[in-house]
């Protein structure tokens, strides 16, 4: 079943690109997380100058072996705008060697410990396993009728979670604090809101850092900051009495005021327990009061008016609001609850980069200026931006559960199936998705659509009705299942839970010597385990099928690279799909698939196609050519060279034309469009599970030189890889 019969294979590819960098999104993540686990950005504050790749590592007492493995992850963090890289001369040198050096930007100022503004905590309880690792179960929580993801993930709700593990809960209420304090320079910008105000309850206040923030700024307005009797019990108001703590349950009732603050609040809810909560803010505002009013401190989605990367980022927040089974909103879904709660009018304006301010009345706004020690020089706006950053690739994992989602529940099969766009309703009841959990659908597809993964479009029903339908793109065809060019088993391979949890250990990975990430995360390296449990050994040989069915399309436009040889060898071949394919294209070619024995033990060739067993680094069939494809990038440059030698011995010396073909990445930040850069540097991360690498082409022409090559040739052959012709 081919269903992109149709396309173009430039149309394809760009397609496997669009797939990989969702797949691979999640490493965005786990690479900041081990910038943070280390304190990289205080590291560089504290050295007070940029700093170098060896100061860095010896700071950090890196071995030997996995300074590379610091570069490689400085340079992804780099490309993403954590870090400048910049040229400069040491005071020590005499012959003022120039050196690379990485110097902070605003989003890594933003990660330095104990400032004003530092997103750390909000990182840390983010990227914590148990929180982050529950986004895995997005599947099972769309078919279980009212239960939150924390209560199917972790067996309890959030917020009981939080109280049984201390060290968490001190991180979720830093990361609140800490984003408080961004509040804090955004409403410099609208101090006109509180203007005029006597009185103000802090609903869900917590420890009363927003309120301390409002008291100073209005010492004369009466703060009252209102929470669970549990949270409040321990904090003490001022001497003045303008700041109090009051506990409580906000839907029982809110302490009457001028007005009543919701920061973070509502998107915590579903719509029922949101109206409400806002029945009773209405009840709380004082009847005596002219401009009285709820403010709401929240996202606000706006597809149509917000840049894509910022929409990509609230969306993402969208799905992690389903551990409590809440949501984000557009104006559209905010504006039904206010009604239901009977609030006649609402205003919405952006407070930060990410949030927005709702209430009753706009008001004037005025500049303001940002003055604290690490960004005392920035603007509040770029401070902001600097927060978009920061949460961007904080929750980039987010882009690969919903696809993790997608794909556990056969989404893509089942409009394939279909037979034509599905609506809502129709996809609700193919998958019996509970009454609870069907905006929860909705909301995934939202993401996904947005995402490039399906088009939404409008079916005429029988009834003359137009509805919205979702229909496949290109992307999503390339997950349905059981057809040529299919994805899936590559990305649900890479999206298992027990292999992409890995990487939570790369901080520890940089500090062990030699040891591969999977010997540190799974106690042996990948392809013990592989071969110590069948299903992911099966998972990871079907994903390498179906990758080397995207090869064949692409070498029907490089048949010339095989035209004269009369024998190759397919190192590391596997099943032989690679050998088949060529064999298909030259059937007079004589394929050797050489690989490992117990992996071509089972299998069988035909005439011009056999299987041999081996060990490449003992030795390698003699042919006019061999192939390596997807090799290279599991050895570090050690183990690389010794390949390369072997495959020079093993080319036939009486032919002419003899060489080794490469298929691999090739990773090349100055010719590439900025996102296909970023997703070969994840593909480089993800090879720290073999302790491998992608390379560029200036690291792959020292490994040829090395090996005694001669000269070497790179073309392009997907949106990914390239085809790399070495001669001796």
């Amino acid at each position: 079943m081919d269903l992109l019969s149709g396309r173009k294979a430039n149309e394809i590819f760009e397609g496997q690109v669009h797939v990989y960098k969702h797949i691979f999104a999640y490493l965005d993540s786990m690479c900041l997380k081990w910038c943070i686990e280390l304190e990289i950005p205080t590291i560089i504050y504290n050295h007070e100058k940029p700093i170098t790749l060896h100061e860095l590592i010896s700071i950090l007492q890196v071995p030997p072996s996995k300074i590379s493995g610091v570069e490689r992850l400085m340079r992804h963090l780099s490309h993403n705008g954590f870090f400048d890289i910049v040229t400069i001369h040491n005071d020590d040198d005499e012959n003022k060697e120039e050196k690379e050096a990485y110097a902070l930007t605003i989003s890594s100022e933003l990660l330095v410990k104990g400032t004003e503004y530092c997103l750390t905590p909000m990182a840390k309880c983010s990227l914590d396993p148990s929180v982050s690792s529950s986004y895995n179960l997005l599947a099972k929580w769309t078919l279980e009728e009212n239960l939150t993801l924390s209560e199917i993930s972790l067996g309890t709700n959030l917020w009981n979670f939080l109280s049984k593990n201390p060290s968490i809960l001190t991180s979720f209420n830093e990361s609140m604090a800490s984003d408080s304090q961004m509040v804090k320079l955004a409403l410099k910008d609208h101090s006109a809101v509180f203007e005029g105000l006597e009185s103000i309850v802090d609903v869900g206040g917590g420890n009363g850092t927003i309120s301390k923030i409002i008291s100073d700024m209005f010492p004369k307005l009466k703060c009252i900051v209102f929470d669970l009797p549990h949270v409040v019990e321990n904090f003490s108001g001022t001497s003045n009495n303008n700041l109090s703590f009051v506990g409580g349950d906000m839907f029982n009732y809110i302490p009457v005021a001028d007005a009543v603050l919701l920061k973070w609040i509502l998107h915590d809810w579903d719509d029922e327990h949101c109206v409400k909560i806002l029945k009773k803010c209405k009840d709380a505002i004082s009847k005596n009061t002219k401009g009285g009013k709820a403010i709401i401190i929240d996202f606000v989605i706006n597809e149509k008016q917000d840049e894509f990367g910022l929409t990509q980022m609230k969306l993402r927040m969208d799905i992690a609001m389903t551990s409590v089974n809440g949501k984000e909103r557009s104006e559209e879904e905010f504006k039904k609850p206010f009604l239901e709660a009977g609030f006649q009018d609402y205003k919405i304006f952006p407070l930060t980069g990410m949030y927005s301010l709702i209430l009753r009345k706009k008001k004037k706004i005025r500049e303001c200026s940002c003055n604290m020690e690490l960004l005392s020089e920035c603007k509040a706006s770029e401070i902001f931006e600097g927060q978009v950053v920061v949460y961007k690739h904080l929750y980039a994992y987010l882009d690969s559960m919903c696809l993790k989602w997608c794909l556990d529940l056969n989404m893509p099969d089942i409009i394939h199936n279909h037979g034509q766009p599905i609506t809502l309703h129709h996809l609700a009841s193919t998958l019996q998705v509970p009454p609870s959990k069907i905006d929860g659908v909705r909301r995934f597809m939202r993401h996904l659509a947005h995402n490039g993964f399906f088009h939404i479009t409008r079916l005429l029903h029988d009834d003359n009705e137009e509805k919205e339908a979702y229909a496949l793109t290109i992307a999503s065809k390339l997950l349905v299942k059981g057809t040529q060019h299919s994805l899936a088993p590559m990305s649900k391979c890479v999206l298992d839970p027990t292999l992409s949890g890995t990487y939570h250990f790369l901080g520890k990975w940089t500090l062990e010597e030699n040891l591969s990430l999977s010997e540190i995360s799974l106690g042996t390296n990948l392809w013990d385990f592989f071969s110590k449990n069948p299903s992911y050994l099966s998972f990871f040989n079907e994903s390498m099928a179906s990758d080397s069915q995207m090869v064949k399309l692409a070498l029907k436009d490089h048949s010339a690279v095989f035209e004269g040889l009369e024998s190759i060898v397919d190192v590391g071949g596997g099943n032989g799909t690679v050998s088949k394919i060529i064999n298909d294209m030259f059937p007079k070619l004589n394929c050797i698939v050489f690989d490992l024995p117990h992996v071509v033990e089972n299998f069988t060739g035909s005439n011009n196609l056999s299987f041999v067993g081996g060990d490449m680094f003992l030795s390698i069939p003699h042919a006019h050519a061999i192939l390596l494809k997807w090799i290279l990038h599991d050895w570090d440059d050690e183990h690389c060279v010794k390949i390369l030698k072997k495959c020079k011995d093993a080319i036939l010396n009486d032919v002419k034309g003899g060489k080794v073909i490469i298929i691999d990445t090739v990773i090349n930040e100055n010719h590439e469009e900025h996102e296909l850069t970023q997703l070969k540097l994840r593909m480089d991360i993800m090879m720290t599970h073999v302790n491998g690498k992608e390379r560029s082409q200036e690291e792959l022409k020292k490994l040829f030189l090395k090996a005694g090559f001669q000269n070497y040739k790179i073309s392009p052959l997907t949106g990914i890889y390239s085809l790399i012709e070495v001669y001796p």
